[in-house]
């Protein structure tokens, strides 16, 4: 089989599992390599004259640079839980060597990429990511950098903190996100710190707006609650709102130049809507968009796939 669009995920993605269907309904010929199965696979990458021969179950798919339509890349750039050490050194080279393997398909350059990792490496630095947003003319909240608290109160009396890069923390039996987290600022102690994170003004009362990008294509949507969110809404603890909006024309031109400007084909963009202003807070390049989709009834999976395979 010659698959025309290569599908890198996991076998619990139920995201991909959406695009795998309206693949299959459209007649499209695709391969899924589940990161998970890497075991299960028969692999030949030619990385000179790109080309690869994969083998599962017996079944077996050639893909060339000059077949091969689309790639739609589900997984992370690099590994952010590198250091475990209760795992065994084969299953470490296993997990660091496939991570790599798969970033190397980028020597399919001919290919369209949801997304190439190359640019959602990019694309996930926060930092860059607020540049190139104030760049374009959104607002933005004050914000630093820091490893110490010597500026706290000149932020007002509330300040946002939050890590520079996702963050997962814990053990052998536990793994935790690192959420951002409200302060009051008088409360902040002139201290170092073990790591460096962001600093950032407090935008409270607000309104949190996801808006997810397909090339040209926006949806945004108010995310609230009955109770006030204060912090991230993905730690909210009561049950959560989801509407439609229509967003400001110069925003949602601002969204859609700031995903060209990162080459994101796809993109989840969180803003703020603050004292009568929309705020861009971060972008995930990699962002989950299967609850949106769920919540307010719109095909998000249908964008994506025909962004995959356009329609002449």
């Amino acid at each position: 089989m010659i698959p025309a669009v290569l599908i890198v995920s996991t076998t619990l993605d139920f995201s991909t599992d959406f695009v795998c269907i309206g693949l299959s309904e459209r007649g499209i010929c695709y391969l899924r390599l589940n990161r998970d199965r890497f075991n299960e696979y028969e692999i030949i990458l030619n990385p000179i004259d790109p080309s690869m021969i994969v083998t599962i179950a017996g079944q077996t798919y050639e893909i060339s640079d000059d077949s091969l339509m689309s790639i739609y890349y589900r997984a992370p750039t690099f590994l952010r839980d590198i250091y475990q050490p209760e795992l065994a050194e084969d299953k470490q080279l296993y997990r660091s060597q496939w991570a790599a393997f798969i970033r190397n398909l980028i020597v399919f350059e001919k290919a369209v990429w949801i997304n190439n990792p190359v640019d959602t490496y990019r694309a996930e630095n926060k930092a860059y990511q607020l540049m190139i947003a104030g760049r374009i003319g959104f607002f933005l909240p004050r914000t630093l950098i820091v490893n110490h608290i010597s500026q706290a109160t000149s932020f007002g009396e509330l300040a946002a903190i939050k890590s520079i890069d996702t963050a997962i923390v814990g053990n052998s039996e536990q793994e935790k996100f690192v959420y951002t987290q409200l302060y009051k600022t008088s409360t902040l102690d002139d201290q170092h710190f073990s790591s460096p994170f962001f600093f950032q003004t407090a935008l409270t009362p607000k309104s949190d707006i996801r808006v997810t990008i397909v090339q040209d294509w926006l949806l945004a949507v108010k995310i609230d609650s009955e109770v006030p969110i204060a912090g991230d809404w993905r730690k909210h603890d009561t049950s959560l709102n989801y509407e439609i909006i229509e967003l400001p024309l110069d925003v949602a031109r601002n969204c859609i130049q700031f995903a060209k400007e990162l080459n994101l084909r796809y993109c989840a963009i969180d803003l703020i809507f603050f004292k009568g202003e929309y705020y861009f807070i971060e972008v995930n390049p990699t962002g989950e968009w299967l609850f949106i989709q769920q919540n307010v009834n719109q095909r998000i999976h249908e964008e994506i796939i025909s962004s995959l395979v356009p329609v002449d």
